[in-house]
């Protein structure tokens, strides 16, 4: 699915000799196989008619320029331009230099179309999930009358978050709540899955919040701890024994996709195809697959009556 969709928005910039740029994090190491798979399905679903340029952002700095005239990004040696900017570096939570900054500037003001853009990006943080449970916020995207029937729906799906803010009365009642019951909430980076922070559960998270300043605070997230149903399921995972009938949650992602044009919010692609699912030891608060407490599963699907 993704690498249709990449190419579906290579068409659509509609130039026959314009490039796919992979931006590629060349320490994720454990993640290679998997897209250099999404590359070579792209190459196979574009039957070898783009060019796939793979960069990193220190080699962009050298290799990639914004032209001045129609802020099209350009590839220096031979100036031919970039359609579509397919985005595997961490956006959020990471410690770039100046010049990667700078790179990630050039790619955002260029006319290529991104995979995600950074406004795409810093919209999956914790922090704007919480900015969207305030009052009024769903509304903002649902404001035909018809549609109101769905605001409560939308807000049901939702776990509770607070942030720490300007309101330091409000954010020590957050604190006491916590402390209370720690074994309620979990407290997230804000830049959840980016590496620069662990969550913090039960008793770790009094004491991680007792030893941050209130400029730290900023950076996390206190949510809702979810309870999902545990069952039994035998648990194989590489280099590891297996273990038999342990008990285990899971959780369900759809795969997706949406192209659209950010000025006049036009979606022109917005699909779903596929999903994976993952189970963890119940014994285990973080599901790694990695670390070895987690693993991608097969729902089996039952008729309820």
């Amino acid at each position: 699915m993704t690498a249709k969709a990449l190419f579906h928005a290579w068409q659509l910039f509609d130039k026959a000799d314009a490039v796919l740029l992979f931006l590629v994090d060349t320490n994720a190491d454990i993640l290679q196989f998997d897209r250099r798979n999404i590359q070579y399905e792209f190459e196979r679903v574009s039957k070898d008619q783009v060019d796939v340029v793979r960069l990193n952002l220190m080699q962009c700095t050298a290799k990639l320029m914004l032209d001045p005239v129609d802020f099209s990004l350009r590839l220096v040696d031979d100036g031919r331009v970039v359609a579509v900017v397919f985005n595997q570096v961490l956006m959020l939570g990471s410690s770039p230099s100046h010049m990667e900054l700078d790179a990630r500037l050039m790619i955002e003001r260029s006319t290529a179309i991104k995979a995600p853009s950074l406004v795409f990006a810093m919209s999956h943080s914790k922090k704007i999930q919480q900015v969207l449970t305030r009052p009024g916020m769903v509304e903002r995207f649902l404001s035909d009358p018809s549609e109101a029937h769905l605001v409560e729906k939308i807000r049901q799906t939702f776990a509770g978050l607070w942030g720490f803010e300007a309101d330091k009365e409000k954010n020590e009642q957050v604190i006491q709540m916590a402390t209370k019951h720690p074994d309620r909430y979990v407290l997230k980076p804000i830049g959840e899955g980016c590496g620069a922070h662990f969550n913090y559960f039960d008793e770790d998270i009094p004491k991680k919040l007792a030893q941050l300043s209130p400029i730290e605070l900023n950076d996390f997230i206190l949510m809702e701890r979810l309870k999902p149903k545990a069952y039994r399921n035998h648990f194989v995972r590489a280099f590891l024994p297996p273990m038999l009938n342990a008990e285990v949650t899971s959780e369900l992602g759809i795969y997706g996709c949406l192209l659209g044009n950010i000025s006049t919010g036009q979606v022109l692609l917005n699909r779903q195809e596929g999903h994976v699912s993952k189970s963890k030891l119940l014994s285990s608060n973080e599901g790694g697959i990695c670390s070895g407490t987690g693993m991608i599963d097969t729902p089996y699907l039952v008729d309820i009556d």
